[in-house]
């Protein structure tokens, strides 16, 4: 399993560390950091979901679901593809020999 965090920034300053892992040919986001502007502590999404007993309650495909919700909630979808992206561009060979 490989992993990546990247870095993206939105128009109003705010940070965010994105966790991307490939495992089983599937690129995933596994957790966001968010750091508002001005501040230097990011705060992961994901990992502030697991001290919620309803979370615990859930399901496994539930908590992933409920993880995404609270992930989009703070993130642009667009940040998050963006991430993807980066990833996917480093995954690609940079040459080819026969």
């Amino acid at each position: 399993m490989q992993s990546w965090n990247i870095l993206k920034k939105d128009e109003e300053g705010n940070k965010y560390n994105i966790r991307v892992y490939y495992r089983n040919n599937k690129l995933v986001i596994d957790d966001v950091g968010y750091i508002p502007k001005g501040k230097r502590k990011a705060t992961f999404i994901g990992s502030g979901l697991t001290n919620d007993y309803g979370w615990r309650a859930l399901a496994w495909e539930g908590r992933r679901e409920a993880q995404k919700e609270a992930i989009l909630k703070v993130v642009p979808k667009q940040l998050l593809l963006e991430a993807l992206t980066d990833v996917w561009s480093n995954l690609q060979p940079t040459e080819i020999k026969f």
